[in-house]
Parts: C-alpha cells; structure tokens; sequence
C-alpha cells in the first residue's frame, strides 16, 4: 500500500511539474531553437535547383572568366538574375549556401570568379607567401578596377541570349538584375551599383552599370580613401550586413568601419543589418574550421534579409516590402542593430 501511494505522490508531482512548464512555455518569447515565424523565406523554396560551371572570355580584355550557375528548375519565363562576386582568395565556389537558397525561390544566381584576386593567389603556396600575395592583391589597383568589369561582362552574357544550364534553355529579365558580394566582393557590388572609386594612383573611376537595380553587400571594405561625395552616384537600393565581430582577414578593418558605405550612400534607398556576435567569415557560409554556436541563427538572418530584399526590389513584391518595413526592424534574436533610410 505504501508503494503505491508513493507511485501516486510521484504521478502528481509529475502532473504538476508538467503544468507548471506549459504555462512558463506558453509565457516565454519565441527561442531561437523555435520556429522563426518573423524571419522571411528562411527555408529552401519550391524549385529544385541546378548547376553549371561555364568558362566564359572577355575579348575585349583578354580575360577568362569562369562562372558557377545557380539556376531553379521548372521555372517559367524570363528570370530574375543576380551576379554574385567572391571575397579576396575566393572563387566561384564562395557563398554557395546563398545561391543555392535564392535559386529555389526562383532567381538565377551566377558566381563569377575574379582572376587576380581569386583562389590562385594562394592554393599551394606556403602559408607566408599566400598571405602575403593575398595582402598586395588588396592593394592591387587593376584587382579593383577588374571586378566591377567582369560584373558588366556576366551581365551582358546573360542577356546576349538564350543560357544553357544542363539541359535547360534560360532566359534572364533584363529589368530585374542585381548584384551581390562578401568582402571584396562587397566593395565589388557597390562598384557595380555606381560609387565613384579610386584605387591608389588611380583617377576616379565609375563602372556603375544602369541595368542593375539592386545592390548587396555583406560585410563590406571600409572606402576609407574615397573621396567625398564618392557614394552621392548610387543610385539604386542598396542592403548592408555586417557584425559586431567583423574584423578584416587580410586587411586590418574594424567592425566599426563595415558600415561606412551605408552610412555614405545619400540618394538611395539603403538598409544595415548588424549581426550581434557576426565575425567576417560567417558570411561565407560553413566555416573551414570550427563553427560557432551562433552560425545557425546568423545564416537564417542573412538569408531571410537578403531574400526579402530581392523579392522586394528586383520582384516587386508588395510582401516582401511590407516585411522589411515592419518585420525587418524586429528580428531579434542574434541581431545587434538595425537601420533605413531613404533620400531626404
């Protein structure tokens, strides 16, 4: 009799420690194990997705370059199209987690890789002259002065026709164009969105191409040369990701200069989204060596944000706007700060 009066005492803690936990659980705010009701198309969409490797060559500068295609398959009429630039000793390879992900909400996303400041300054050399080959390519005028050129190519090689991915016979919209890049592929994106740079010893220059209506930089140079006004030339809209972490790799750049840019563009629609904890490398996607415990939840920011951004911009999609408006400045969990701003 003891026993089971004892079982009973046990069942009714048990029911009570239950009932206490559904009423702390339906109190608490979402967790970031939970769900992500707030963050937009974090998940893969409806496309499968298929890929290309093409070695295209620039004539006009002599110039092989090789890209990787990202394309969704069963997609119907002309795609949204987005070029996408790697960071310094990168390759076509770089960012794949986020043309992969664009790919199956229906855009084409086309990594190109940037000969002379690409994988090669580095890949089988001793770790000392890699480095060092790594840090005179950053101070390379012609590297700068390449990479917004091999955007203006892609992009026209895009729209020369008919692009075969596999079997596939796609077709690029010629008004819903965007560019996107991490690091030096960042600084490359806003080149191509029309800034007024000056590599050292070089005039001013602008390469800015006018078929591009959106612009994403993650994690982007410091600009600590240019000249004032250099960014008064952007004009398309333009998405800023940084965090609170992000120190420069090769170049020494504090977490505090990443947002010169936004803070710079004047005549444009422009948003920052700092990442509480973000450090340089987690824009790349998997890391090389060990991940961190805040990876999870960085990816999803970035590629629910940059989503939202393309949707809303390049597609016209009045969701997607709404969401950057009033879901964008909530987010919450593993984000530091974020801001807007449109022309006066």
């Amino acid at each position: 009799q003891s026993t089971g009066l004892a079982r009973r005492a046990r069942e009714e803690v048990m029911k009570t420690l239950l009932a206490f936990l559904l009423v702390i659980a339906a109190a608490w705010p979402g967790s970031a194990i939970a769900a992500d009701p707030e963050l937009y198309k974090t998940d893969a969409g409806p496309h499968r997705v298929r890929e290309a490797k093409l070695a295209w060559h620039d004539e006009s500068r002599a110039r092989d370059i090789p890209v990787k295609i990202y394309a969704p398959r069963d997609a119907d009429g002309a795609l949204p199209a987005i070029v996408v630039s790697h960071g310094l000793g990168g390759s076509r390879e770089g960012l794949e987690y986020l043309g992969r992900h664009w790919a199956s909400h229906g855009y084409l996303a086309v990594h190109v890789q940037h000969a002379g400041s690409d994988v090669r300054l580095w890949q089988g050399k001793p770790q000392a002259e890699g480095r060092r080959a790594m840090q005179l390519a950053a101070k390379d005028p012609q590297a700068a002065l390449d990479r917004p050129q091999d955007v203006r190519f892609a992009i026209d090689q895009l729209l020369a026709g008919p692009l075969k991915v596999r079997s596939d016979s796609l077709s690029v919209d010629p008004i819903r164009l965007a560019v996107a890049g991490h690091s030096f592929g960042a600084f490359t994106a806003l080149a191509s969105a029309g800034i007024n740079f000056s590599p050292l010893g070089v005039s001013p220059t602008n390469y800015g191409d006018p078929r591009l209506v959106a612009s994403i930089a993650l994690s982007a140079t410091a600009f600590r040369n240019q000249r004032r006004g250099a960014f008064d030339t952007v004009r398309i809209p333009t998405l800023h990701m940084t965090g609170t972490d992000d120190r420069g790799a090769v170049v020494d750049t504090g977490p505090e200069e990443r947002r010169n840019a936004y803070d710079r563009i004047r005549n444009a629609p422009k948003y920052l989204v700092i990442l509480d904890g973000g450090d340089h490398a987690v824009f790349g996607g998997v890391r090389r060596g060990s991940s961190k415990s805040t990876d999870k939840r960085h990816w999803a920011v970035i590629r629910s944000t940059t989503t939202a951004f393309l949707d809303s911009i390049v597609n016209g999609d009045a969701s997607a706007t709404a969401w950057m408006a009033n879901q964008l400045p909530n987010i919450g969990a593993g984000v530091a700060l974020i801001e807007q701003a449109s022309p006066d």
